[in-house]
């Protein structure tokens, strides 16, 4: 699919294909919108729909101004159709050519996004954390803990509100969030969509954790479930408890 994109969009900054090109954007985007962006809300954060749209408005364009350049040419004199068939052969010759080179440059581009796979993600959420507003309160149970716990300290309790979340960069997992479902209620899990990859939030108002790319939707009272949208699994967990010593939550070793 990210070849088949970037084809579509290489071909028509070059003009290789244009027709078919546009073809392909219009058929992926309206695809995407009438699967996984359909219940993307708000309705506007789910772009497939504008850009169907404009690949719908650039293909209709490029039929009009090719049907239009046909009754030009039926209208010249027999002294340039000759020339026009060998200037089209010509044409011809070197778009050829030029959509091989789209093609490599599509595949080298994929390459690299390939090999730069799994950086991204841990770049994408900044280490600090931040404190979301209260939620739902209902949860798992946290098991009794040692006075010290060997582990990444992620929070102390006391200054994390009830239905309150907080994100971090787990060592093992990357980014990821903890959520106080209730009083003694924590649940730890990774932000990494399991359906393209984006990083999730947390909706406190919904007590969901929500994809904004494709509105994949994660229930972290049900071990991180998905609730809505278009991801397949769960949200990995991730091992949490307090140092009772402290009252720091901390992701164990």
């Amino acid at each position: 699919m990210a070849l088949v994109e970037l084809s579509a969009g290489l071909g028509t900054l070059v003009g290789v294909a244009p027709k078919a090109s546009a073809a392909a954007g219009l058929a992926i985007n309206l695809v995407l919108f009438l699967s996984a962006t359909w219940q993307v809300s708000p309705y506007f954060l789910g772009s497939d729909s504008i850009y169907a749209v404009a690949w719908a408005a650039y293909l209709t364009g490029l039929v009009e101004a090719e049907r239009r350049r046909a009754a030009a040419r039926k209208t010249r004199g027999t002294r340039r159709q000759r020339f026009a068939t060998e200037r089209d052969f010509d044409l011809s010759r070197r778009q050829f050519l030029r959509g091989s080179l789209v093609g490599c440059a599509a595949i080298f581009l994929g390459a690299v996004a390939f090999g730069a796979e799994g950086k991204e993600t841990a770049v994408a959420d900044p280490p600090p954390a931040s404190v979301l507003s209260p939620g739902p309160s209902v949860g798992h149970r946290l098991r009794p803990t040692s006075p010290s716990i060997r582990g990444t300290p992620i929070a102390e309790l006391d200054r994390l509100p009830v239905g309150g979340g907080v994100t971090f960069q787990d060592p093992a997992a990357g980014p990821a969030v903890l959520i106080r479902l209730s009083e003694g209620r924590v649940v730890a899990f990774g932000r990494v969509c399991t359906h393209a990859g984006c990083l999730v939030n947390y909706d406190q108002e919904a007590g969901l954790l929500v994809c904004p790319c494709h509105g994949a939707e994660f229930d972290p009272s049900r071990h991180a479930l998905p609730v809505a949208g278009p991801a397949p699994t769960a949200l990995p967990q991730i091992q949490v408890a307090i140092d009772r010593s402290s009252g720091t939550v901390v992701a164990e070793d």
